[in-house]
């Protein structure tokens, strides 16, 4: 809901005049506009309204499959560039993409951006989170298609959404906007623009990237950052790479890359001799984090601001841990899960207006391996290797405020899990002592189930998952050092396997 809306440009207020007068329908057709998706994530269900004073032809977003609205990412409903901007008495914080063409769509009472001003953006990248900002009474999306600068009936996957509703509940919209809701999602594994990466040691003790587009097919690259240990993790954000991993020296390797650079940068975020675990991490909004063991036990934190270009942190209280800590966003939230030397789990976790704390999910003994973990609609998930060799499984109920949980069936395995969210599926890989893959996967109307996608014997480091546009891809290390990749093709459910190459580390 807005009731004052931002300054239009002088071509907008001209435009506006010549509907006004009949003048510009005729003199200027309108180009073929972008196939736009819903503005929120894929499989989610909002309802929407328009009200009498409401600007332009726009319409509000809220929530209406049980999530909670404040904090869920928008995300962008066609590519383009992105452009921040801040209106405190009416749209508050607000994303406008420019498609091209004439075209551009609004996005107000943003929580937090999560995009540069001038970044490009794909189709179902997240540019913000829903907030409450500016002149607005609840949080939600206000949402806008425009055509020089002049509103237009919103139209999502070619189909009008008019005649609009007066109120909530009337009318729904299920988001099928799939391609990038994944992209800040942080590991071994993430995607970045139409491609898949991965980033490991190598066997030199270097960094090595591993990458994946149409337009290339595979590239190996060697990142270097000097002699390196354990295990790598990387996330996009604003239009880069960012790649972590810990030194041999247990200082932070920072790299980042993105384009216009022929190298990637690095620097070390002033951890010299602070970093005892790999490296964990996120983007949030218009900064870039990551979590580690200090040399005390504690979970240690750093962050950059795009907008002061400062780096700052500090230790999260709570308790010693041993092991390596994992990371995710929930909402506006920051969540960091770990295991202490008795087996319990430990679970930080912050959002604005408070300051870090922790609990246990009433988790205390059985945690044999590092936790994984990510958001789910209204809740927030932990996975972990309990003492028994199963998968054990706990989550927090947004709505509800109650937790759940037990063990999935299905196989004894070693080493750490990952999970993640594909679509409205949760999936979660781990390896066999014999080198079997296992994949447990849920969705709504099913119990966990679990196979193997094939992948019998030849299994030797901890896979880690990704989501991708209408596939769920898997990665691990072969016993000859390179990096095997399969994955599932949504449409036709075939499994496809290939080999990226590389000399990884065990």
């Amino acid at each position: 809901m807005t009731r004052a809306a931002p300054r239009a440009g002088l071509a907008a207020f001209l435009a506006a005049c010549l509907v006004a007068t009949g003048v510009l329908m005729g003199a200027l057709p309108a180009q073929a506009a972008p196939v736009f998706k819903a503005p929120f994530p894929c499989g989610h269900q909002w309802t929407y309204s328009h009200h009498s004073s409401e600007v332009r032809q726009a319409l509000d977003f809220v929530r209406a499959d049980g999530g909670v609205t404040d904090g869920t990412p928008v995300l962008a409903s066609a590519a383009g560039t992105a452009y921040r901007h801040s209106q405190p008495s009416g749209a508050g914080n607000y994303v406008v993409i420019d498609h091209g063409s004439g075209w551009q769509t609004y996005y107000f009472h943003l929580s937090a951006y999560s995009v540069a001003t001038g970044a490009s953006v794909s189709q179902g990248q997240q540019i913000g989170l829903t907030g409450n900002t500016g002149n607005s009474f609840g949080a939600h999306i206000h949402y806008e298609q425009l055509y020089h600068g002049v509103g237009r009936t919103i139209v999502i996957n070619g189909v009008s959404l008019a005649p609009y509703p007066g109120s909530y509940h009337q009318r729904y919209l299920t988001s099928d906007n799939c391609g990038r809701f994944a992209e800040p999602v942080g590991g071994r594994a993430f995607g970045f623009g139409s491609g898949q990466h991965y980033v490991a040691v190598g066997s030199a003790g270097g960094l090595a990237s591993l990458s994946w587009s149409p337009e290339s097919g595979v590239v190996q690259a060697d990142w270097r950052g000097g002699v390196l240990t354990g295990r790598a993790m990387g996330y996009a954000h604003a239009g880069q790479r960012h790649v972590f991993a810990r030194g041999r020296d247990d200082t932070l390797r920072h790299w980042w890359f993105g384009p216009g650079m022929s190298v990637p940068g690095l620097d070390d975020w002033d951890t010299v001799g602070r970093v005892v675990s790999d490296p964990t991490g996120f983007a949030y909004g218009s900064q870039q984090h990551v979590f580690y063991r200090n040399p005390d036990g504690w979970l240690e934190h750093r962050f950059y601001d795009l907008d002061t270009g400062r780096v700052s942190g500090g230790v999260w209280p709570g308790g010693r841990f041993v092991g390596n800590p994992f990371a995710f966003v929930h909402r506006d939230q920051q969540h960091v899960f770990g295991r202490t030397a008795s087996g319990g789990l430990i679970h930080w976790y912050w959002w604005p207006g408070i300051s870090p704390r922790t609990d246990d999910w009433g988790v205390r003994s059985g945690v044999a391996s590092d936790p994984t973990g990510f958001s789910y609609g209204g809740q927030h998930h932990v996975f972990f290797r309990d003492s028994d060799g199963g998968l054990g499984h706990r989550f927090f109920d947004d709505l509800s405020g109650t937790f759940g949980g037990g063990v999935w069936p299905g196989a004894v395995f070693v080493g750490n899990p990952h999970a993640f969210v594909h679509r409205d599926q949760q999936h979660v890989f781990g390896r066999t002592a014999s080198g079997d893959l296992v994949h447990w996967y849920w969705w709504p109307g099913i119990d966990p189930r679990v196979d193997d996608w094939g992948a019998r014997g030849v299994v030797t480091g901890d896979p880690v998952g990704l989501s991708a546009a209408g596939q769920h891809h898997v990665f691990y290390r072969l016993g000859d050092g390179t990096l095997e990749h399969r994955f599932v093709d949504d449409t036709t459910g075939q499994i496809v396997t290939d080999n990226w190459g590389g000399s990884l580390a065990p």
